[in-house]
């Protein structure tokens, strides 16, 4: 029993530092629904368009 505890432990070590050491790559639609949140948005102002306060006339 302990050599089967020993030998997941090694595997998970294993396992995750070759997954931390392979460089990761984006798929194409991450990459440009990155660029689409990096990109700047219009702003226009339209404070001056609110409708009036409910109660006064």
């Amino acid at each position: 029993m302990p050599y089967l505890f020993s030998f997941l432990v090694v595997a998970n070590v294993g396992l995750f530092g070759y997954l931390l050491l392979v460089p990761k790559k984006e798929p194409e639609y991450l990459q440009q629904a990155h660029a689409n949140l990096q990109a700047p948005t219009s702003f226009e102002n339209t404070t001056n368009t609110l409708p009036p306060e409910i109660g006064n006339k």
